[in-house]
């Protein structure tokens, strides 16, 4: 599927808004908290994230989903704003959907992966404000990719993105072990969550995990309110 081309004015009165005019320094771009993580485990992966959006100092909503099953074996865990992480995975999902019936295969996570980064990349002077933990598994076995707002793909064992990145990325790093199982994964990515939000106002509420495994995911989710 051919994406979308972006077209920028490199010249006229279009393009001089730089960040010292009057006028870009009067936007204000809210990104809403989040503790987004991934685990690869041995025998699948774990993505997981919170559900609180705030704006400003107001918590707007208790109930935005960022975790997403973008295909039966692909899942994406999403920080940043949320209609550019809802478009986002709308866009990634019908192009597995045309790939699976243009070549009666689904498509390996590397391949969803390259194609969300060049998606990325092409957007790069007009980005959308995500980060994006892609998780699943194919035949090559489990597999976790990190992507910034302009594309770069970093391949890992695990990894934590949004608001509550330092928070919960120690705990990741002091406790996480590759030869765990998802179940073992799932443990551990609710403890990096329930704790980050323990001293992260902008998170909160409930916790979304989606396990991965190579005959399919599951989804899950937990209310917080009487843990935190």
């Amino acid at each position: 599927m051919k994406l979308p081309d972006t077209t920028i004015p490199l010249a006229g009165p279009e393009f001089r808004t730089g960040l010292t005019t009057p006028e870009a320094q009067q936007v204000q771009i809210v990104i809403p908290g989040a503790v987004s993580v991934g685990l690869k485990c041995v025998d699948g992966v774990v993505l997981g994230n919170e559900r609180r959006v705030i704006w400003g100092y107001t918590v707007t909503s208790k109930k935005v989903k960022k975790v997403f099953r973008v295909t039966d074996t692909i899942g994406f865990s999403v920080s940043g704003l949320i209609s550019d992480m809802q478009m986002l995975v709308k866009i990634m999902r019908a192009n597995a959907n045309l790939y699976e019936l243009n070549n009666h295969t689904t498509m390996s996570v590397k391949s969803l992966t390259k194609l969300l980064s060049g998606f990325l990349y092409q957007r790069k002077m007009a980005p959308l404000y995500t980060q994006v933990i892609v998780g699943g598994v194919d035949k090559d076995g489990p597999a976790i990719y990190t992507l910034d707002p302009v594309g770069s793909l970093i391949p890992d064992d695990f990894a934590a993105t949004g608001s509550s990145t330092t928070l919960a990325i120690s705990i990741l790093e002091a406790e996480y072990d590759e030869t765990m199982t998802v179940e073992q994964g799932k443990e551990l990515a609710e403890k990096a969550i329930v704790n980050s939000i323990k001293r992260d106002a902008t998170t909160g509420e409930m916790m979304d995990l989606l396990i991965i495994k190579a005959d399919g995911s599951q989804g899950m989710s937990k209310d917080l309110s009487e843990i935190i």
